[in-house]
């Protein structure tokens, strides 16, 4: 690793691009695209390559937002910029993981919907003449279900052809909003203070694992909110505490912090949009069952309405029918 601190934080911003190209976001807050705002920093620090000077002159040269500068400068004094960027990952990739059954909730309603969109074809191409011509023949009205599944059958070019376009437009929709919807969901607020907090025990124990001063470390959290007391109390124990017990007090933290965040997330993020989406699911069902059966029900209502007689050989006929309903 380079001696000088421009030298430093381009390598290190470097490694930050590469693992940002693998598809691994990184909680620098640096806008829409992270890759092209680490280029420009870069672009800026060569300008200052190979110079000796403090890490607090060369950040305040290059005017970083709060949040990235607190992060360059922890990577630059630390001895384990990894694990400072494995710190960054956290959030991002909890985050996302907490994000995943909203986006997957409507799998399974599209999945059954898809299903239900062959099946009214069928319905509207085998089922609703014959129901449609038993009326006619009997002279009766259809209810309005039945009507319904007549009207669906006559239109069908339209809506077949519509169907496929709105279902796709809903679904990309859905996935742009699902990680608006996602932080409105009860415990998401909760997980995401729990993510940084474990993200922030893993920042520190790495500049703690470096020597870092303890007034340092708590100076290079991200920001005013991060001071969680209990990695205070940690890294301003006694001179007396080992760096070896800081160092397993911080791991113990950020398990616990981490393990917080993942009942949350289970207890929360994951039962509620499973149970939308089961609930979604159930209501397509239902009324395609409705769909199916209400028509049949219908029509057998309407023979039954007939005398026997006027179905055998030698009766009057069909041509006296029930008034209209």
């Amino acid at each position: 690793m380079p001696e000088f601190p421009a030298d430093r934080l381009i390598a290190l911003n470097r490694h930050a691009i590469e693992v940002l190209k693998l598809g691994i976001n990184l909680d620098l807050q640096l806008g829409a695209d992270p890759i092209e705002s680490l280029r420009t920093i870069n672009d800026r620090l060569m300008r200052l390559s190979g110079r000796e000077m403090t890490t607090a002159s060369l950040l305040e040269q290059l005017d970083l937002p709060s949040h990235y500068r607190a992060v360059a400068e922890a990577m630059i004094v630390t001895e384990r910029p990894v694990t400072v960027l494995e710190s960054l990952a956290i959030r991002p990739r909890s985050f996302a993981l907490a994000t995943m059954p909203l986006r997957t909730i409507a799998v399974e309603p599209a999945i059954i919907l898809v299903l239900a969109f062959v099946t009214l074809i069928v319905i509207s191409v085998v089922t609703t003449p014959t129901i449609a011509a038993q009326h006619l023949q009997q002279q009766t009205d259809p209810s309005a279900v039945t009507s319904l599944l007549i009207v669906l059958s006559q239109t069908m070019p339209i809506w077949v052809t519509a169907f496929p376009i709105a279902l796709l437009f809903t679904w990309l929709g859905w996935r742009k909003l699902a990680p608006k919807i996602a932080m409105r969901i009860p415990g998401a607020h909760q997980h995401q203070h729990l993510l940084e907090r474990q993200a922030n025990a893993r920042r520190v124990l790495a500049l703690v694992d470096s020597g870092v001063a303890e007034d340092l470390a708590t100076k290079l959290l991200t920001s005013p909110s991060d001071c969680d007391p209990i990695i205070r109390q940690v890294i301003r124990a006694d001179d007396e505490q080992s760096i070896t017990s800081k160092r397993d007090s911080l791991i113990r933290i950020a398990r616990l912090y981490g393990f917080l965040a993942q009942y949350t997330r289970d207890f929360t993020m994951v039962r509620i949009p499973a149970m939308v989406g089961l609930m979604i699911a159930s209501s397509i069902v239902v009324l395609l069952s409705l769909l199916l059966f209400l028509p049949w029900v219908d029509a057998l209502y309407s023979v039954s309405e007939f005398s026997i007689e006027t179905f055998q050989p030698g009766g009057n006929g069909v041509s006296v029918g029930r008034p209209g309903r």
